[in-house]
């Protein structure tokens, strides 16, 4: 979780422990418990957001900040959350896969 914001990395934080508790809890049960973190996406109020005039300078500095030097898309959360809600990730469990451009390293 980067500490850009402690109003919100400590609930982002809050909520990565809960479903790791969830996948110590309920593992035995084969129950996987897992999270995605999304980095900005391109749509919705992150759309709206990136067409706002007058902060073009902010939008290119947050492109800038990405390794990937894009901006997300809504398909790629929902393919991740496909990943992981698919036999691929049978063994996985109690983690927090950032969907995010590499903003987080």
């Amino acid at each position: 979780v980067p500490l850009r914001d402690i109003c919100s990395a400590a609930p982002k934080a809050a909520i990565e422990m809960l479903f790791r508790g969830v996948a110590l809890e309920e593992g035995r049960f084969g129950i996987r418990s897992n999270c995605v973190a999304p980095g900005f996406i391109d749509a919705g109020l992150g759309h709206e957001l990136i067409a706002k005039p007058g902060i073009e300078d902010w939008v290119d500095g947050l492109r800038k900040m990405l390794p990937m030097k894009k901006f997300g898309a809504a398909e790629d959360i929902a393919e991740a959350v496909l990943f992981l809600l698919s036999d691929k990730a049978k063994y996985i469990t109690g983690q927090s896969l950032a969907v995010d451009g590499g903003l987080q390293l």
